[in-house]
């Protein structure tokens, strides 16, 4: 059976949770400031494990429940007084009810059950007068799996910081004793439970306030100034209009696939690329079959935007969000799916080196500049009136590798969902695991029909590749 928290744990403060500054970071700020009733920035996992036995996803509700006292990212929510408005910053809550933020589902009809719900839950909004995080227990998920839906709202933490935290809560073999859940984990501390390292005082700070403008201005000229700009580089603006860029509801409809990753990395070490290449050719051919069906396929090509993490190596992943974004072709106007592989091999391997040009002190100012058009677009509601910047959002998040147990049931599926945006009404996050691609396809199912369909259009690009390459 699964064991109860330590009774101590619910009654006290953890000794060694770090209490973050109350500071609120532009990109944490930005997932707040674009948020409406229809673009909803939180974003979810959804698990799904081999029971050990019956009743386990009650006792591992009431389990959860045993922990009130949250730690970092779980333990701030935004301020919403009017200095919260002047100045954005957290509060820090010392207790929650659990209640409130552990909740238990019963389902009926498997499967297609299990989407319907998560869907529905995907498509409410998170209250930013508790910390905005919440997880879900569903009995039912077929042939005796339990599965459990956890939100988070993306102000709190990133993809990368949300499968690190999860992965302390796993066992790499069955067994019962019970780790405390990613909300109850105390903050670790980097460098092996000592203090960072500092840098090197006033001199860096001074040759980051140097080279951080001009590391910048550089950009801008790589992608803007005639006979600077790389020639494979995509420039914003750049994508067609498409359905994917409509109008959007807080109607979700969550998709999921799987792919096994060695057949992937088998394709990239065949026809050079990276396992991250194959990932966007398999949705660039999803899309197109998916589009092509509805006869709204654009004649010029689908552009993605690819979230890019610079989470440091030693990161507990509590500290809020640390990513960019780089532009690629799904070079979806390329009927042949050997040629359109290409495309998007030389689109990407031109986005990276555009990134790796930046110094760490210039990724946010760059992040911050970058996403102003689509921040403000969203703010005013007109994310959907001016032309896209992109056409969709593709993430491709690394997991961990090995079989996991979560208090002796083992964890057999891990997909994500993510966030429609105003003006993006589709985005795609693939998380690996175990061998395996999880695919998770987070749409707008108001502006796109039946998007089950691009399930099974994943499995026929990912066949098609094969055969082509």
């Amino acid at each position: 059976m699964v064991a109860a928290p330590p009774a101590s744990h619910a009654a006290s403060w953890p000794k060694d949770a770090v209490v973050p500054t109350l500071h609120m970071n532009p990109l944490d700020w930005s997932f707040l400031a674009t948020e409406s009733d229809s673009t909803l920035t939180h974003v979810g996992g959804l698990v799904v494990y081999r029971a050990p036995d019956s009743g386990f996803g009650e006792r591992l509700t009431e389990a959860y429940r045993g922990y009130a006292t949250p730690a970092a990212p779980f333990h701030k929510k935004p301020n919403t007084g009017l200095l919260g408005r002047v100045v954005p910053h957290w509060d820090v809550v010392e207790r929650i009810d659990a209640e409130q933020h552990v909740r238990y589902h019963r389902t009926a009809g498997g499967r297609d059950a299990l989407r319907e719900l998560v869907s529905r839950l995907h498509g409410e909004r998170m209250d930013r007068a508790k910390p905005m995080w919440e997880i879900h227990v569903i009995d039912g998920a077929g042939d005796g799996r339990v599965a459990a839906f956890m939100k988070v709202h993306h102000s709190l933490a990133d993809g990368v910081s949300l499968v690190k935290l999860a992965g302390r809560t796993m066992a790499d073999r069955p067994q019962r004793s019970f780790l405390a859940p990613m909300w109850a984990q105390a903050r670790r501390r980097a460098s092996g439970g000592k203090p960072a390292a500092r840098g090197g005082g006033m001199l860096d700070a001074v040759r980051a306030q140097v080279t951080s403008p001009l590391a910048l201005l550089a950009a801008i000229n790589r992608v803007y100034l005639p006979g600077f700009a790389e020639k494979a580089l995509v420039k914003p603006f750049s994508a067609p209009d498409s359905i994917l860029n409509g109008a959007i509801t807080s109607e979700r409809g969550v998709v999921t696939c799987s792919v096994a990753l060695p057949r992937a990395q088998a394709l990239a070490a065949r026809a050079g690329g990276t396992v991250n290449d194959v990932v966007l050719a398999v949705c660039a051919g999803a899309l197109r079959e998916y589009l092509g069906e509805l006869g709204k396929l654009p004649g010029a090509p689908l552009v993605a935007a690819m979230p890019i993490s610079f989470q440091p190596s030693d990161s507990d992943g509590t500290g809020g969000n640390a990513l960019s974004f780089g532009l690629a072709t799904l070079a979806t106007e390329i009927a042949d799916p050997a040629a359109r592989y290409r495309a998007i091999v030389a689109s990407t391997a031109a986005a990276k080196r555009h990134m790796s040009r930046l110094p760490r002190s210039a990724i946010l100012p760059y992040t911050t500049l970058f996403m102003a058009p689509v921040t403000t677009a969203a703010v005013t509601g007109l994310g959907h009136r001016v032309p896209p910047m992109f056409n969709v959002v593709i993430s491709n998040v690394p997991g961990p590798q090995a079989d996991l147990f979560h208090h002796g049931a083992q964890l057999e599926e891990w997909y994500p969902a993510s966030i429609p945006m105003a003006g993006q009404a589709l985005n795609i996050t693939v998380l690996s695991y175990a061998g395996r691609l999880h695919f998770g396809f987070t749409a707008c199912a108001a502006a796109l029909p039946d998007p089950g369909r691009l399930a099974p259009a994943a499995d026929a690009a990912m066949t098609a590749l094969e055969r082509a390459l």
